[in-house]
This record gives structure tokens, sequence and C-alpha cells, in this order.
């Protein structure tokens, strides 16, 4: 089981916090950093911690049923990122856009930042 990587965007008061998740292992062990955007702040911001095992099941289970003909989208532009590996050598799975017309794949991202938001928006550093 190769180790998860990914980036998401989450709207907040007045600004905006850019998600990367580094690298989530196996082992649930997971590490990134955030970038905090708004009129008042621009920081960035270590989060590290632990999932459960099954938890990290789960959402490789959930990577295995996106459709991997979304994965050739432009990276750069993408809102999220899906990808396997380690940031120097990923397989991207899924760039995901916002602002395109929800579809399954749409519906898998959004449910894996939704398992993964509430772990690292508690670490004490984010």
């Amino acid at each position: 089981m190769k180790s998860i990587v990914m980036r998401w965007r989450q709207s907040v008061v007045g600004g905006v916090r850019n998600w990367h998740l580094a690298a989530l292992h196996p082992d649930g062990e997971y590490w990134g950093y955030v970038h905090i955007r708004t009129a008042d702040l621009r920081e960035n911001r270590g989060f590290q911690g632990r999932v459960s095992s099954s938890l990290v099941n789960e959402i490789h289970e959930l990577i295995e049923r996106i459709d991997p003909g979304d994965a050739e989208s432009d990276e750069d532009s993408a809102d999220g990122l899906i990808g396997l590996g380690s940031r120097s050598e990923m397989e991207v799975v899924l760039s995901y856009r916002a602002d395109l017309a929800a579809d399954s794949n749409s519906d898998l991202f959004l449910r894996i930042v939704g398992m993964l938001q509430p772990h690292v928006s508690a670490c004490p550093c984010a």
C-alpha cells in the first residue's frame, strides 16, 4: 500500500487555507502543512499526527473507486489533488476542480477530505 499525498483548499472567513498533506502513510502517520491567507495574515504552519489504519484502508478503498480518466487535468489549476507515492515520485490519481460539474470523482474527493479534515484541523499547529 502506497502513501497518500493530497492538496485541497478550504475557504475561511476573509480568506483561504491551502492544505498540503505531504504524506499519509499506511500505518496512519501523517504530516503536512497549511498556508493560511487572510487580509491580516499570511502564514505557513506544519502539522503531523496519526489516524487509525482502518481509516487509511477506507481512504485507499475510496481512491480505488476514482475513475482514472480524470487524472489528466492540469494540476496547477486544480483546487485539489490526490496522489499515491511520495511528493517527489507521485502518481496523480485525481485533480479536482470545484468549478466543474459534480461527478462521482468529485464526490469521492470531497468525502476523503471530509474524513481527513477533522484530524489535520485538530493539530495544535493548525
